[in-house]
């Protein structure tokens, strides 16, 4: 019991006591707007705002645990990493989240555009920010005892996937009940990638011929995974047959759980299409010779 208490001492003192006063605060306002619900007929728009902001508290102190426990890999580049990421996600937010959810029409669909695209921005923009921790293990400021410290690398990323589909869980069934489909989820995810990608090769100052190139890599993988979604077919108790990409996340216990999981599923396909551009494997290596000696 005693190596138990050190642990989680130790824990808080790494991490501090601000992530779990924002988490706690998420929680409280989340059973405050559950409570509100039950006891009378709020709009749903008051539903959404009360949902929204549970949700981006519940994020916030996410973003700061992860960010100390982090640090100690790093000199300057998770901050960065976590910068470039959460504007990365807010351009997905708006840009995917409009086109995407926020662009169906219908009585299936009672809110508003702007609505629904207000949505997508905080999950979108605090799921950029853990993804711009993650990716920069490609490339971090100092080299990584990688066989050192490969075990608290995977726990640490265990723990971060498990806590992040937690969080979808918990704070995103408010998407199910106006539909949300995975092929919209898969657009935020796309316009992220192509936003950080951008972000990263500028600020590596990266010639545009080789950002173009590299880009390949991105246009390929975006591909092969919506040919996925479109031709793979699935049961949905709602919808019958329909492709895996017009899959709805309906508001029940399973919805939510197949929501966290397509996201886990989606941000470790976010992480390894990053490794692909980013990485100077052979394949790229080859196809920048090829281009300018093809000149």
């Amino acid at each position: 019991m005693g190596e138990i208490i050190n642990f989680l001492t130790a824990i808080r003192n790494k991490i501090g006591y601000e992530a779990f006063i924002f988490i706690g605060f998420s929680f409280i306002t989340l059973t405050f707007g559950e409570q509100l619900s039950a006891s009378s007929k709020v709009a749903p728009e008051l539903e959404v705002t009360i949902r929204v902001l549970a949700g981006i508290l519940f994020a916030v102190g996410l973003l700061i645990a992860f960010l100390r426990i982090f640090y100690s890999f790093f000199t300057l580049r998770p901050a960065r990493g976590m910068i470039d990421g959460l504007a990365a996600g807010l351009i997905a937010g708006l840009i995917g989240g409009y086109f995407g959810y926020g662009f169906h029409s219908g009585s299936q669909y009672p809110l508003h555009p702007f609505l629904r695209t207000l949505l997508c921005i905080p999950y979108a923009t605090s799921i950029g920010g853990i993804l711009g921790l993650c990716i920069d293990l490609y490339h971090p400021d100092r080299k990584i005892s990688w066989r050192k410290y490969l075990g608290a690398l995977v726990l640490s990323f265990a723990i971060l996937f498990a806590v992040v589909g937690f969080g979808l869980f918990l704070f995103v069934p408010a998407f199910s009940g106006a539909g949300i489909t995975l092929s919209n989820i898969q657009l935020i995810f796309e316009v992220g990638l192509l936003a950080i990608t951008a972000i990263v090769a500028f600020g590596f100052s990266w010639p545009i011929k080789k950002y173009l190139t590299r880009f390949l890599f991105i246009f390929f993988s975006i591909t092969i995974a919506r040919i996925i979604t479109f031709l793979v077919a699935i049961e949905n108790p709602a919808q019958s047959v329909v492709s895996l990409g017009q899959l709805q996340y309906l508001d029940t216990l399973e919805g939510g759980i197949n929501l966290a999981i397509s996201a886990i599923i989606l941000m470790l396909w976010f992480i390894a299409t990053y490794g692909c551009f980013y990485l100077d494997h052979p394949i790229a290596t080859r196809l920048e010779r090829f281009l300018t000696t093809s000149r």
